[in-house]
């Protein structure tokens, strides 16, 4: 669903187009979900200021944050693994299949680059299973979230 369109006058002036329509909209209680290009500080700030909530993609855009949950995931798996919320989902179409695996974990003062991000709740990480039903051959993902 596109609930607002905004022209940016140029590609770097992108995340001030998203800033402006994010001015536009109501947020409050509302989930807010952008791609990693726009995953930044004042996104998440402005997004909290309106009383939303957002998931936000870690890629290499926060090597350090990214690589700092994948270690705080692996700790957690070692020593507490109670402390982890699953949810899994699988889709079956007409070639393929393809399983979703989501693991939340709350944010903790182990993780330090979370206390420079407006909100924060918790990290995810949701690894993506892709299986062609007429080869056999098996695609696997994981991707970060905060």
């Amino acid at each position: 669903m596109v609930l607002a369109q905004h022209k940016s006058p140029s590609w770097q002036n992108v995340q001030q187009g998203v800033l402006e329509i994010l001015d536009a909209l109501i947020l409050k209680d509302a989930v807010v979900s952008v791609d990693a290009i726009n995953t930044k500080k004042k996104m998440a700030e402005k997004i909290i200021e309106k009383k939303g909530h957002y998931v936000m993609a870690l890629k290499q855009n926060h090597r350090r944050f990214r690589e700092e949950t994948e270690v705080y995931f692996h700790k957690i798996q070692r020593e507490s693994p109670e402390l982890i919320e699953y949810y899994e989902e699988t889709e079956c179409e007409r070639s393929r299949i393809d399983s979703r695996h989501y693991q939340e974990l709350a944010v903790s003062d182990w993780l330090t680059e979370a206390k420079e991000w407006a909100g924060i709740q918790s990290v995810l990480c949701v690894t993506r299973t892709r299986e062609d039903k007429t080869s056999g051959k098996v695609k696997k993902k994981s991707i970060l979230y905060q």
